[in-house]
C-alpha cells in the first residue's frame, strides 16, 4: 500500500510537470510565454524555473531507472492499449485536445513509473 502512495505522489508531480508546460484549456506556461495567457513576468519566470526544477527531477529519475528504452517501451505499450481501447470504443475520439490530454497522461504515467521503479524492484 505504500508503494501504491508513493507511486500516486509522483504521478501527480509528473501531472502538474507535464499540464503545468502545455494544457490545451488556455492556462499553461506556453501560453504564458506566447502571451496568450496575461500574467505578470514574474510569475512567469517563477513558473519556468518551478517546471525546469520538476523536469530534471522527474526526467533524471526516469531515466537512471527505467532509461531511455524502457521509456520507449512504456510509450509503445500505452500508446498501443489506449488504440485497443479506441478500436472497442471504450473511448470516443471527439476533438484534437483528445489526443493532446492521453499524450499527456502517458507522458505522466511514464515518468511516475520511471521515477517509482527503483523503489518497486527493490
Amino acid at each position: 500500500m505504500e508503494n501504491l502512495r508513493v507511486f500516486m505522489t509522483r504521478w501527480l508531480l509528473a501531472l502538474l510537470l507535464v499540464f503545468g508546460a502545455y494544457s490545451s484549456n488556455g492556462k499553461s506556461f506556453y501560453h504564458m510565454v506566447t502571451g496568450l495567457f496575461e500574467v505578470p513576468l514574474s510569475v512567469t519566470t517563477f513558473s519556468g524555473v518551478v517546471l525546469i526544477i520538476l523536469a530534471i527531477i522527474c526526467i533524471q529519475g526516469t531515466l537512471q531507472s527505467i532509461g531511455f528504452v524502457g521509456s520507449l517501451l512504456g510509450a509503445a505499450f500505452l500508446g498501443a492499449l489506449i488504440w485497443v481501447l479506441t478500436d472497442y470504443e471504450f473511448f470516443v475520439i471527439g476533438t484534437t485536445d483528445w489526443f493532446i490530454y492521453a499524450g499527456q497522461i502517458i507522458l505522466a504515467i511514464i515518468l511516475a513509473f520511471g521515477m517509482t521503479w527503483s523503489r518497486l524492484r527493490n
